[in-house]
């Protein structure tokens, strides 16, 4: 169980370095940086275009223009998240072809303290293809003691006379083409806690927070006749 916290320091650098050899005409890569859950970017460091190869060090916490401290959470690259248990995360990529943008992701500390009466898990399902919080989705699939959740919430009480509430994961998000759903990666509780497994557990009377990830695997098919003005009979 982790606990959010603020930071004593006065000031932590937000170190970047950039190494762009061989440079690429053809590639780039941007490096930017986003706020946990609504994806705003305006109090982190501004967004930067390069050619070629780029390393990156994102620092762990980082103090805001707002004066608020936030945690490094994942990064998000190409669609793809990778997370770091480390003070660091360092991410280096090769010199790329064509348009890539690689999104570390920031929390704000602070809260913790007792929570009692409405002790709770927060929970989102998170799109590693559209690297964004899905709206209005909920990636529980069962909460035990069931009486604990009630579907389709995103939280779940954890004011149980029982040791622990167990939280498990959708497998997809379900959808009119089940082929092309999203589907279930892993869980990350908050800040950087990576989940082996589809659940997780917390204890009775605690708080929590953790994100579900998701990746659509393929694409749906191109409806032939989007945009035709024409009666059209698809195949």
């Amino acid at each position: 169980m982790f606990t959010r916290f603020s930071t004593s320091f006065a000031a932590i650098l937000f170190a970047v370095g950039f190494s762009a050899a061989a440079a690429s005409a053809n590639g780039t890569w941007t490096i930017q940086y986003k706020i946990f859950p609504n994806g705003s970017q305006g109090v982190l460091p501004s967004p930067l275009t390069t050619s070629g190869s780029v390393t990156t060090t994102a620092k762990r916490h980082y103090l805001g223009s707002d004066g608020v401290t936030y945690d490094f959470l994942f990064w998000n690259v190409n669609g793809a998240t990778e997370l770091s248990n480390t003070p660091e995360r360092k991410l280096s990529e090769p010199s790329p072809s064509g348009a890539n943008v690689a999104t570390g992701w920031y929390l704000a500390t602070g809260g913790g303290g007792k929570c009692a009466p409405t002790c709770s898990v927060a929970t989102w399902a998170f799109s590693e293809n559209s690297n964004s919080v899905i709206a209005n989705t909920t990636p529980i699939a069962s909460a035990s003691p069931s009486a604990m959740w009630t579907s389709p919430s995103t939280s779940v009480s954890t004011e149980t006379g029982g040791p622990k509430v167990t939280i498990t994961a959708r497998t997809s998000l379900g959808g009119s083409s089940p082929k092309f759903s999203p589907l279930f990666q892993r869980w990350q509780e908050l800040p950087r806690s990576n989940i082996k497994g589809d659940s997780f557990s917390v204890n009775a009377g605690t708080t929590a927070e953790a994100i579900a990830f998701y990746r659509q695997l393929a694409a749906p098919p191109i409806n032939p006749c989007l945009g035709k003005k024409t009666p059209c009979f698809p195949q």
